[in-house]
């Protein structure tokens, strides 16, 4: 019951990095792309990857919390692949 709970607090987490990505630190990338000198668009686009990136680690957080609260490997792989895949992918891009 433990995996599937965890699973699914991490789907969620997952998604709302991934919306929170789109919505806020691609614009603000695209303003940076324009206007370097923006200090606005540098602190959403500086916030929101931190953000991201506090999202996708709690994903691993909690395969770590699985497998120290009694689940196995197997159980606690996925949360590790899918966070650190999701880190390299969604990796700050240079302004």
């Amino acid at each position: 019951m433990l995996p599937v709970a965890l699973g699914s607090i991490s789907a969620a987490i997952i998604g709302y990095a991934v919306w929170f990505q789109i919505t806020r630190v691609r614009p603000a990338l695209e303003a940076l792309q324009l206007k370097p000198d923006d200090a606005t668009s540098l602190q959403r686009w500086r916030s929101g990857s931190i953000l991201s990136f506090v999202l996708f680690e709690s994903v691993v957080l909690y395969g770590f919390a699985l497998r120290f609260m009694g689940g196995t490997l197997q159980e606690s792989v996925p949360f590790y692949g899918a966070g650190i895949a999701l880190m390299l992918i969604y990796w700050p891009k240079q302004p």
